[in-house]
This record gives C-alpha cells, structure tokens and sequence, in this order.
C-alpha cells in the first residue's frame, strides 16, 4: 500500500479529492446546519473507495462507501487498541 499513499500519487488524487469535496458540499448545503463527522467520514470513504478500490459510477460508489461503512461499524473498537492487532509492516 505504501506506493498509493507517496508524492505523485498523492497529487493525482488531488482532482478526485476536490470533486468528491465539492459534490459532497453541494449534497448537504441545502440542509442548513452540518454534522462534520459524517461528511468528513462520506468524503474519506468516497476517495478511498474511488482512487483505492477502484469504484466509478455515482450508484457503485455509493454502494461501496455503504459497505466499507458497515465493515467499520460492526467491529469491535478494542481490536484496534489490542497489542495482538500491532504488527510491523516493513520494518516500521
């Protein structure tokens, strides 16, 4: 995973970023007030399901952003506090 996240990958993402940002700002401005988390979160899952997963169309990203959210929300928050779930990866 290493490659995904470094200089010239990042700057690709950039334009993804900004029109996920953007769509998902239009979304709820209508709305009046807005809970930050949840955009935050539909922002952060939308770039990573687009440019990491690989999910294009508005109805498959959707779909997608559903599911990673479900993942995150049925596991146990102590797994990730569990020194048995630490583990090196590439020397760090």
């Amino acid at each position: 995973l290493m490659p995904m996240f470094h200089g010239d990958r990042m700057r690709a993402y950039a334009s993804s970023m900004q029109s996920l940002c953007v769509a998902e700002i239009e979304r709820v401005l209508p709305h009046g007030r807005v809970q930050i988390l949840p955009l935050m979160t539909d922002i952060s899952f939308g770039v990573i399901v687009q440019n990491i997963i690989g999910g294009t169309s508005g109805s498959e990203l959707d779909e997608l952003v559903v599911a990673c959210k479900q993942m995150i929300a049925s596991m146990n928050p102590m797994l990730f506090f569990s020194v048995r779930s630490h583990f090196k990866l590439c020397g760090f």
